[in-house]
């Protein structure tokens, strides 16, 4: 089975993008069906990705199974 996973990271220095309470909400309370749907439409059409050596190395490390 084959999982996509897109996701976006959010760091501040001034923790301007920092939540009040914890449950904020994506994208800063923004996040809705009109948005989800617009991410959605443009992740559709497969995709490529190029990694330098290092990330090639990092994400294959981390999308291999755990062994038991």
């Amino acid at each position: 089975m084959t999982a996509t996973y897109t996701f976006d990271v959010f760091s501040t220095l001034d923790g301007y993008g920092s939540p009040s309470s914890r449950d904020w909400g994506g994208y800063w309370g923004k996040q809705g069906p009109e948005l989800l749907d617009r991410r959605l439409s443009l992740y559709e059409a497969e995709q490529r990705m190029i990694f330098g050596a290092n990330t090639y190395r990092t994400f294959a490390q981390a999308l291999t199974p755990a062994r038991a």
